[in-house]
């Protein structure tokens, strides 16, 4: 017998002896007294003559409180002695509930109500619906066996942890879902024309874990781009930006992926909402297991790109800017870092509970323009100058164009050649780029026009890196011979 079973025998056992002694007292008392009279006051208390005949600790009523409190000691001390039991019952519902109330986020779109109305003919349900209905309530009942059949505790912070897909998986996910809801008319892709939008994530050589997430796809003629950097030092870190980019990624595919008459918000609002989504994601996570402001943080950035303007929401640090075909380049988001602009001490960011506030906008996308953006692990670490070592932000961003127009506007390969060049880095110290790295790039998917002032500079500038010396010498010899036979 384990020790579960002789609990559950020795609280059914007080219980017995709380409901079994007080009928065994009654059932020995004289038959003279009659309870029911004694109610309405016409006799006197039968307690009251015993009382007065027996002063003994061991009397009948005093055996009766004494049981009682007996009962309510051992059963009090059994509960503490089983409390992790319980508190893993407990974690169970609440995970139980999370995971059926992310199942409800599906109702909306499969119980659309004026798709139904259509639907419903004489009384009769449709075959569609009734198909989508089992569908729901085969997922629940997989998420119970799912969440019950589990018995040890994986982790201190959540008793049933899930594993953290890496961001393609999560996209593949995302788009195979959204595929089986059929109120979702704009589907979530990931575009495969050049010049069109990408994002990447890596370690680094410093760090443990990678705590970034970044995702990009496309939807409904818009381009967006999710990153999220989790706090380090405090626990969770990655959790946390994993449940950020989540949230957000389904919020828009909610406003987006909808008929476009139902989409009134603008872009920032949308990025905007993002952010709200993420926090309360992060505040339920948090609540659901304790985690106060010890941990599960993160920093987030949201770009939602259209044909004509970019909407924008971030809070925490980061970097994110659009260069236009002048040459131009402007930096939108602006990092929030705290008094002195400590590289590793943000002023704002997302968690249980919000530190700081977010801040979003909208911009112009000019024809022929390109949006960058990335964590603190890129961006923090190019310097403001054009002379500094390693390298300038702008002459960072002209480097990345340059690329770009080397591998023909393939912006996977890029990205990931970007990063890894950049984890390379190194001085005297050790590495320069220290930290999670990650970048995304969004374009027209349109080739760039060569003749304009942006890609003339860099076709220009990479012309002469790949001009070799041996032509300047020949070069500066033939201009020595121009100059004597002129003289």
């Amino acid at each position: 017998m384990n020790k579960t079973m002789l609990s559950k025998m020795i609280i059914i056992i007080c219980l017995l002896c709380i409901v079994i002694i007080p009928v065994l007292y009654r059932s020995n008392l004289p038959q003279e007294y009659n309870f029911e009279q004694n109610v309405f006051g016409k006799y006197s208390s039968p307690f009251k003559n015993q009382v007065t005949q027996s002063n003994s600790l061991f009397s009948d009523q005093n055996i009766i409180v004494i049981s009682i409190y007996i009962g309510f000691l051992i059963t009090i001390f059994l509960v503490v002695k089983n409390y992790k039991y319980l508190k893993q019952i407990t974690d169970k519902i609440q995970i139980l509930n999370e995971r059926i109330g992310n199942l409800m986020l599906e109702l909306p779109f499969m119980y659309n109500e004026e798709e139904n109305k259509s639907q419903y003919k004489g009384g009769k349900v449709s075959k569609s619906d009734k198909e989508q209905k089992i569908k729901f309530e085969n997922k629940i009942d997989e998420q119970i066996n799912s969440i019950f059949s589990v018995e040890k505790q994986h982790s201190f912070y959540r008793p049933l942890p899930e594993i953290i897909p890496i961001p393609d998986k999560f996209i593949s996910r995302l788009i195979s879902r959204t595929n089986e809801i059929p109120d979702i008319i704009h589907k979530p892709h990931i575009s495969s024309k050049s010049w069109s939008s990408s994002a990447n994530t890596i370690k680094g050589n410093v760090r443990k874990e990678n705590q970034d997430y970044a995702i990009c796809f496309d939807i409904n003629d818009h381009q967006v781009s999710i990153l999220a950097d989790g706090v380090g030092g405090l626990p969770c870190g990655q959790r946390a930006a994993y449940n950020a980019v989540r949230a957000s990624a389904i919020s828009i595919v909610q406003s987006l992926g909808r008929n476009n008459q139902f989409f009134t918000k603008g872009l920032d609002t949308l990025a905007l909402d993002c952010i709200k989504a993420a926090s309360y994601q992060l505040a339920m996570e948090g609540d659901r297991f304790n985690i106060g402001h010890k941990g599960l943080r993160t920093t987030l950035i949201v770009v939602i790109a259209g044909k004509e303007n970019i909407g924008y929401a971030h809070i925490g640090d980061g970097g994110g800017c659009i260069v236009l075909e002048s040459g131009d380049i402007f930096h939108f988001i602006k990092p929030q870092k705290a008094e002195g602009m400590a590289l590793n001490v943000i002023s704002a960011s997302l968690g249980p509970t919000i530190h700081g506030n977010p801040i979003n906008g909208i911009l112009e996308r000019p024809k022929g323009s390109f949006v960058i953006a990335g964590t603190d692990g890129v961006f923090d670490r190019l310097e403001p100058k054009l002379d500094s070592f390693p390298i300038g932000t702008n002459e960072f961003i002209n480097k990345i164009l340059a690329g770009a127009y080397n591998l023909s506007g393939n912006f996977n390969q890029l990205i990931s050649r970007i990063l890894h060049e950049l984890e390379e880095y190194k001085d005297e110290s050790g590495y320069i780029f220290n930290d999670n790295l990650s970048i995304s790039i969004m374009g027209n998917s349109k080739k760039p026009n060569i003749n304009s002032p942006l890609w003339k500079n860099i076709i220009v500038s990479k012309a002469l890196e790949n001009k070799p010396e041996n032509d300047s010498e020949d070069n500066d010899q033939d201009k020595t011979e121009c100059k004597s036979d002129h003289q």
